[in-house]
């Protein structure tokens, strides 16, 4: 059985909804970097969800088009958007925290949804070997072995 876990790392980061472009890219590629690595490292033992994959639907619904659209000309604001991650984290046994890039709002708001739902918080600032053995450690803690 495979331990079901949600990434959280910086999409928009620090500068919230006033991100530009090529920073929030590099956010997104860095998150799709590490959730890749993670689940190559645990292929048979962790389910990660990892939302920088779906950045690209989210722009659309947001309402991103070219540099920055303010977010009220969207389909939904960006906070809709975490409460709904939020709500996803809330049904996961594991929430994988990469800190490198500082912790951003909707992160902070991520830990207090797995915290307030009793789901175990792991956090890294490098994908190492340390940082695998630990996560290692703490998937099979929550397997029971």
């Amino acid at each position: 059985m495979k331990v079901q876990a949600a990434l959280s790392a910086p999409v928009r980061g620090q500068a919230g909804d006033l991100v530009g472009k090529v920073e929030k890219q590099g956010n997104i590629d860095t998150g799709k970097e590490i959730g890749s690595a993670i689940q190559i490292a645990f292929p048979e033992s962790l389910h990660l969800h990892i939302p920088h994959n779906h950045e690209q639907i989210i722009e659309y619904i947001v309402g991103y088009m070219d540099e920055y659209v303010p977010l009220s000309d969207g389909l939904v604001s960006s906070d809709v958007i975490v409460g709904a991650y939020c709500n996803l984290v809330a049904d996961q046994e594991l929430l994988i925290v990469y800190t490198g890039h500082g912790i951003s709002a909707g992160m902070k708001a991520e830990m207090e949804s797995a915290k307030s739902a009793g789901v175990e918080i792991f956090e890294f600032t490098d994908w190492n070997e340390h940082a695998k053995e630990r996560l290692a450690r703490v998937i099979a803690e929550l397997k029971g072995e």
